[in-house]
């Protein structure tokens, strides 16, 4: 737990007292963007909500992003592995992917490679959700089909300018 409170910039303190129990406490930076403390996010640009596929293994990582899809007017379904994601876009028609690369069963770049080659929704937008990304994962995210990736931690600002960006240039 330390290391995903840390992971996201926070700190996380425990207080404890002999056969009466501990108390944890978590404190995380919350980035608000400048004039909409307290205002309810809108969809990016105005758009219609997306229908997003959600593919991410960690459930603390999934629920952030599902906080931060959400808040910006967007729709998802979660998978927790690339099969799921197969298995989703068989039956719905959706606007975005967001796949975590290392995902268990099938990962991330083996899923893109497959929805590239095989499905019927092969033009659909795949995003990257990874924790190190290196020149050398931007290109394994590229070549396997991805159009982008967002780094983990997840931050707000940068998850609706890679949405912004892919509706933009695809006019969803």
């Amino acid at each position: 737990m330390k290391n995903i409170v840390e992971a996201y910039g926070g700190q996380i303190g425990v207080t404890s007292r002999v056969q009466v129990g501990s108390a944890f406490e978590v404190s995380l930076p919350i980035q608000v963007p400048e004039g909409q403390v307290g205002q309810e996010l809108q969809p990016s640009d105005g758009n219609e909500s997306l229908r997003i596929i959600l593919a991410e293994d960690d459930r603390v990582n999934q629920r952030l992003a599902s906080r931060i899809l959400e808040k910006i007017g967007h729709r998802m379904k979660i998978a927790n592995n690339g099969r799921e994601v197969m298995k989703l876009l068989g039956s719905e028609t959706y606007n975005i992917i967001m796949m975590d690369a290392n995902l268990p069963e099938m990962d991330g770049y083996e899923a893109a490679e497959a929805i590239r080659r095989e499905h019927l929704q092969h033009d659909i937008p795949i995003v990257a959700l990874t924790g190190g990304i290196s020149e050398k994962d931007r290109a394994r995210c590229l070549a396997s089909g991805m159009n982008d990736y967002v780094s983990e931690p997840i931050q707000s600002d940068e998850l609706r300018g890679v949405i912004d960006d892919l509706t933009r240039s695809r006019g969803t």
